[in-house]
């Protein structure tokens, strides 16, 4: 937390304007894929198949969210290690998953109160 932005573009050879350039906090410096990896998930649920099942649908889209974890798995095992130390970082992430979390429950819940309305659909 006592880290200062200068000190992180100084450290990355950066002036302090082009750091905010590409991020617009320090928290997101260290979490720079959470808001494609939003979208990418998000494309999968919005180009499924209607004959796929609504879970099998968020099941793939969590895949996109790990696959984003599995890629650099030092840095995301680096990224847990710092959330478990300093709060803004872990209320950052918290917030991330939450993103994640809202999408997949909208993408659910539309789906199935849908099938519950339709006719001779017994599935619970």
């Amino acid at each position: 937390e006592a880290t200062t932005v200068d000190e992180i573009a100084g450290a990355a050879g950066v002036a302090r304007r082009t750091f905010f350039r590409h991020f617009r906090s320090k928290e997101e410096a260290i979490f720079p894929d959470h808001d494609d990896t939003l979208v990418r998930a998000e494309a999968v649920l919005n180009a499924a198949p209607a004959h796929e099942h609504p879970l099998d649908t968020v099941c793939r889209g969590i895949k996109e969210v790990m696959k984003m974890y599995a890629a650099k798995p030092a840095v995301s095992v680096a990224r847990y290690k710092l959330t478990r130390e300093v709060p803004t970082l872990r209320e950052a992430e918290i917030a991330s998953v939450a993103r994640y979390e809202r999408l997949f429950t909208r993408y659910l819940l539309g789906h199935f109160d849908e099938r519950d309305h339709q006719v001779g659909n017994d599935d619970p």
